[in-house]
């Protein structure tokens, strides 16, 4: 069993690499021609350019990832059908979902790389995106609103905003997610207010409806709920 599913595993991840390598070239060929004229007008060099699509692959690989899993799945399978090796698996007396467990294990694993991956690298490599278009492409920030905006504010502090209104200095719907230090994947505290404004008079961040929730070690889960609050 271990050499067949060391043959499943290898055909599928070559599907899924293939799959991911087409949807990202298309995807940057795409971004590419749309902006092509902004690019021209900047003036901006090849080593730009590299720079600029490295920071934007990070984003583009969380967009296509599922579909390359899914795909890679349809095209693994049907080569075993089309070459009757499903079939001879099947006439061993092995259930199916035996053969295809390095499939499901495989995708555990990408599962949660990608926690890992779009919650700590994503937002650095985007911030670094838009900090180069800001410099050398001239956009400015979004004008009125910047829907569902994500924040790393500290190493283990991630702040989600619905629709962040820049003008207002307001925004609804928002989720600040606290981490712990030690076990960085461990979820320790979720805050979620229905309403986030700025006060200028105290210059604090005022919370509305907003419900505390801290995740125990045993399992265990303590929910508060506060009409209003100021953090920093």
């Amino acid at each position: 069993m271990k050499l067949i599913d060391r043959y499943i595993l290898k055909s599928f991840i070559q599907n899924f690499l293939f799959g991911l390598l087409c949807f990202l070239v298309i995807f940057i060929l795409v971004d590419l021609f749309e902006n092509l004229d902004k690019f021209l007008d900047r003036k901006l060099n090849g080593n730009l350019l590299l720079i600029y699509y490295l920071y934007f692959t990070p984003e583009i690989l969380k967009l296509i990832t599922p579909v390359g899993m899914l795909l890679a799945s349809l095209f693994t399978i049907s080569r075993f059908i089309t070459y009757s090796e499903l079939t001879a698996m099947k006439s061993s007396g092995i259930s199916i979902y035996r053969y295809l467990l390095p499939i499901f294990a495989f995708g555990i694993i990408i599962t949660l790389f990608s926690i890992y991956f779009n919650g700590w690298i994503v937002p650095v490599t985007n911030s670094k995106k838009i900090d180069m278009e800001r410099t050398y492409l001239g956009k400015d920030e979004i004008k009125y609103q910047i829907q569902n905006l994500y924040i790393q504010d500290k190493s283990n502090k991630i702040i989600g905003l619905q629709a962040y209104d820049r003008f207002t200095k307001s925004s609804n719907n928002v989720s600040i997610q606290i981490f712990n230090k030690d076990t960085i994947s461990r979820l320790d505290f979720r805050f979620d207010a229905k309403m986030m404004q700025w006060d200028s008079v105290k210059n604090d961040w005022k919370l509305t409806d907003l419900y505390s929730r801290q995740f125990l070690p045993e399992g265990r889960e303590k929910i508060n709920y506060t009409k209003s609050v100021y953090v920093q």
